[in-house]
C-alpha cells in the first residue's frame, strides 16, 4: 500500500483549521518583547527622572552651600579686611622713627656712642697718665741731671741722664698733638738745649720751668678733657635714660600693640583659614557641581539617545509586528478536503483510461409466456445486471409465500393451494400475483355459488385426472432440465456476480485510494500554500528587522549605549528562522509528496483501468461460453414446461371447478359447513401471499 508523510498532511490540515503554534509564539514574543521594551523604557525614563531629581536637589543644595559659603567668605573678608588693615597699621606703626624698635636703636647707638666715648676716654686718660708718668719721671731724670750736672758736669754718668733725658722727651712728642703751641715750642726747644752741651746749665733749668708748665698744662688739660668727658658722658647717660624712659613707654603701648596684634593676626590667621576652608569648599562644592553637571549633562545626553534609540526599536518592533499580523492575519485558509458524514475522504470518482465497458447479462423473463413477451424466456436488459438486494429481496418474498401457503395447504389439504405454491416456486412473482388475484375471486365465486352447484360426470373428473398425471410426469422431465440450466446459470450468475463484486471492489478500493490521495493532495496542496505565504511573509519580516534596526549595518548606526535588546530580539529572529525554516521543509515536502500523489493517483487509475477491462473480459467469457448456452438450454425446457403447465393449471382448475361444482366430486367427508371454512381459509392464505406480493411490487 501507499506511505504518506503524516508531518505534511498534519501541517496542510492544521492550516487549514487553526493558525500554527509556532506563528502564535512569535507574536506572543513579539508583544512580549514590545511590552518589555516599553516597561524597560519606562523604567529607564523613570531612573532617568529620579536621577534628574536627585541632581536636582544636589544642584540646589550645592548652590544653596556654594551661596552660603560665598556670604561667610565676603563676610569674612569683610572682617579679615579690617583686622589686616589694624594688623598692618600696628605693623607699620611698630617701624616707625617712634617705634620702640627706632628707639631701641637710638639707645643702642647712644650706648655704642657712650661706649666708645668711655673706651676713648679711658684710653686719652690711660695715654694722659702715662704721659704724665713719663713726664713727671723725665722731670726726675732733668731734675737728676741737674743735680749730676750740677755735681760733675763732666761725669760719662751725665751724658747718659741726657740721653735718657732726650730718649724720654723725644717719647713726649707724641703728646703734641694734645699740647698746644708753647708747650710744644717748649719741648722743641728743651730738646735742642739738650742737644746743644754748651747750653746744658741754661736749658736745665728752662727745661725743668717747661716741664713745670708742660706738666701743668697737662694737668689743666687732663681737668679740662676730663670735664668734657663727664659733661659728655652725663649728656649721654641722660640721653639713654630718656631712650629707656621712652623704651619703657614703648615697650608697654608693645605690649598692648602686640597683644591686639597677635589677637587680630590670629584672627586673620583664623580667618584666613575659615577663608582658605570656604574657599576650597565652594572650590570643591563648584567643581562637584560642574562635574555633577557635566555627569547629568551627559546622562541626559546619553538618556535622550538611548530614548531616541529605544523609540527606534519601539517603532521597528511595533511596525514588524503589525506587519506581521497582517500578513499571517491575512493569510490564506484553504478550503479542508470535503469528508463524508461519517469523517473520511470525500467520494471522487476514479477515471478510468480505457473506460469502463458494459457487458450485457442475458436475464430470464420475468412474465414469461405473457402476451407481451410472445411466450419468450429470454430478457436483456439495458443494465450489465441487476440489484443484487433486489433479488435478495425477491427470493426472501418468495421463500415467505411459499411457507405461508405450504403450512395452509397442508393444514386444508388443499389443491388449489399446493397448485398456487408450485407456481410460486417456478413463476415470476408478478405473474403468480395476477394468478392468486384470480384465483381468490375465482374461489369468491365458488364460495357464494357452493349451494347452488349441482353434480358433474365422475367420467369427466376421471379423464382430467389421466391427463393431469401425464402432464405431471412431462413437468418433472422439464424441470429436471430446468434445474440443470438453472444451476448453469446460478454458478454462472454467481461467477458473474463474482466477477462484478470484484469490479465493484475494485472500483470500491480504487475510489477509497483516489479519495483518499486526493485529500491528501488537497492537505499538501493547502499545507504548500499555507508554507509558501509562511515563508515569504517570514523572510520579509526578518529582513525588516534586520535593516531597520538589529541587522550589522543598522547597528553600526546606533550611537547610543543601549543598542537595544538584540539579545531577546536574537532569539525571536532565530524563532523566525527556525519557522521559515520549518516552512521551506514543509512547502518542499509538500511539493514532494504532491508530484508523487499525482503520480501514485495515475498508476492507481492506470491499473485500476486494466484490472476491471481484465474482468469484464473474463466476464464477456463466460456470458459467451457458460451463460448463454444455460439461458437457451433453461428457455427450450421452460418453453415447454410452461406450456404444459398452462394445460395442467387448465385442467386442474377444470378438476377443481368439477370437483365443487359436482356433487360426485365434492368431498362427502366435509360439512358444507367445513367446506366453506377451508374456503374462506384458502382465500385469507391467498390474501396474505397477495399483500406481500404487492409489498413486493411496491
Amino acid at each position: 500500500m501507499r506511505h504518506f508523510v503524516g508531518a505534511a498532511a498534519v501541517a496542510g490540515a492544521a492550516s487549514a483549521a487553526r493558525e500554527p503554534v509556532g506563528i502564535t509564539k512569535v507574536r506572543e514574543l513579539l508583544e512580549t518583547f514590545q511590552e518589555t521594551a516599553i516597561s524597560e523604557g519606562k523604567e529607564a525614563a523613570a531612573l532617568q527622572e529620579e536621577k534628574s531629581c536627585t541632581f536636582k536637589e544636589l544642584y540646589d543644595k550645592t548652590t544653596a552651600s556654594i551661596e552660603t559659603n560665598q556670604g561667610e567668605y565676603e563676610a569674612r573678608e569683610g572682617v579679615r579686611q579690617v583686622d589686616q588693615a589694624r594688623w598692618e597699621f600696628l605693623t607699620a606703626d611698630a617701624k616707625s622713627d617712634g617705634s620702640i624698635k627706632h628707639t631701641k636703636a637710638n639707645k643702642a647707638i647712644a650706648e655704642q656712642i657712650l661706649k666708645d666715648t668711655l673706651e676713648t676716654k679711658k684710653k686719652e686718660e690711660a695715654e694722659a697718665m702715662r704721659t704724665m708718668a713719663e713726664a713727671e719721671e723725665a722731670m726726675e731724670l732733668i731734675q737728676k741731671a741737674k743735680d749730676s750736672l750740677q755735681a760733675a758736669t763732666e761725669k760719662v754718668d751725665g751724658l747718659q741722664s741726657l740721653l735718657q733725658v732726650k730718649s724720654k722727651l723725644s717719647g713726649l712728642a707724641s703728646l703734641k698733638q694734645h699740647l698746644n703751641h708753647r708747650a710744644s715750642a717748649a719741648v722743641e726747644a728743651l730738646l735742642e738745649d739738650v742737644e746743644q752741651p754748651s747750653k746744658h746749665k741754661t736749658g736745665h733749668d728752662a727745661l725743668i720751668e717747661m716741664l713745670d708748665d708742660l706738666k701743668s698744662d697737662i694737668s689743666d688739660h687732663f681737668s679740662q678733657t676730663r670735664s668734657e668727658w663727664t659733661t659728655r658722658e652725663n649728656e649721654l647717660t641722660k640721653e639713654i635714660q630718656t631712650l629707656e624712659n621712652k623704651i619703657a613707654e614703648l615697650k608697654k603701648k608693645i605690649e598692648d600693640d602686640t597683644e591686639e596684634m597677635e589677637d587680630k593676626r590670629a584672627s586673620v590667621l583664623k580667618l584666613d583659614q575659615e577663608m582658605h576652608a570656604l574657599k576650597v569648599q565652594i572650590e570643591t562644592d563648584t567643581a562637584s557641581l560642574k562635574q555633577e553637571t557635566e555627569r547629568a549633562t551627559q546622562a541626559k545626553a546619553e538618556y535622550d539617545a538611548d530614548e531616541a534609540t529605544r523609540l527606534k526599536e519601539l517603532q521597528v518592533v511595533a511596525t514588524t509586528t503589525k506587519a506581521f499580523n497582517e500578513k499571517f492575519g491575512a493569510a490564506p485558509v484553504p478550503k479542508p478536503p470535503a469528508k463524508t458524514e461519517e469523517g473520511k475522504p470525500a467520494v471522487v470518482a476514479c477515471k478510468y483510461d480505457p473506460e469502463d465497458r458494459l457487458v450485457s447479462i442475458p436475464r430470464v423473463g420475468e412474465a414469461l409466456g405473457s402476451a407481451k413477451q410472445g411466450g419468450s424466456l429470454l430478457q436483456r436488459g439495458a443494465r450489465a445486471y441487476r440489484n443484487p438486494g433486489a433479488l435478495e429481496q425477491e427470493a426472501s418474498d418468495r421463500s415467505h409465500i411459499m411457507s405461508l401457503i405450504s403450512q395452509k395447504a397442508k393444514q386444508l389439504k388443499s389443491t388449489v393451494l399446493t397448485s398456487v405454491m408450485a407456481s410460486v416456486r417456478k413463476d415470476p412473482l408478478k405473474k403468480v400475483r395476477v394468478m392468486i388475484a384470480n384465483l381468490i375471486e375465482r374461489l369468491k365465486t365458488e364460495a357464494a355459488n357452493e349451494l347452488k352447484r349441482g353434480t358433474y360426470c365422475t367420467t369427466e373428473e376421471t379423464k382430467l385426472q389421466d391427463t393431469r398425471t401425464k402432464n405431471k410426469k412431462d413437468i418433472a422431465k422439464f424441470e429436471t432440465g430446468l434445474e440443470d440450466a438453472q444451476a448453469t446459470m446460478a454458478d454462472s450468475y454467481a461467477k458473474i456476480e463474482e466477477l462484478e463484486q470484484q469490479i465493484r471492489d475494485t472500483k470500491q478500493s480504487c475510489t477509497e485510494q483516489n479519495s483518499q490521495l486526493a485529500h491528501d493532495i488537497t492537505l499538501h496542496t493547502n499545507a504548500k500554500t499555507v508554507a509558501e505565504h509562511g515563508k515569504e511573509s517570514l523572510k520579509d519580516v526578518i529582513t525588516m528587522l534586520q535593516s531597520d534596526f538589529y541587522g550589522d549595518s543598522a547597528q553600526a548606526d546606533v550611537s547610543s549605549g543601549y543598542t537595544g535588546n538584540t539579545g531577546g530580539m536574537a532569539g525571536i529572529l532565530g524563532m523566525m528562522e527556525g519557522l521559515m525554516n520549518d516552512y521551506e521543509t514543509t512547502y518542499d515536502t509538500a511539493h514532494s509528496e504532491i508530484l508523487r500523489l499525482e503520480t501514485e493517483k495515475a498508476d492507481l487509475q492506470k491499473d485500476t483501468s486494466l484490472t476491471i477491462s481484465d474482468k469484464r473480459t473474463e466476464e464477456e467469457g463466460v456470458v459467451s461460453e457458460t451463460l448463454s448456452p444455460a439461458i437457451a438450454s433453461f428457455q427450450g425446457n421452460g418453453k415447454d414446461m410452461y406450456e404444459t403447465i398452462q394445460d395442467y393449471s387448465g385442467q386442474t382448475e377444470q378438476l377443481i371447478f368439477l370437483k365443487y361444482e359436482s356433487e360426485a366430486c365434492a368431498d362427502k367427508q366435509l360439512s358444507k359447513e367445513e367446506e366453506m371454512a377451508n374456503l374462506e381459509d384458502e382465500i385469507t392464505a391467498l390474501k396474505d401471499a397477495l399483500q406481500i406480493l404487492e409489498n413486493h411490487e411496491a
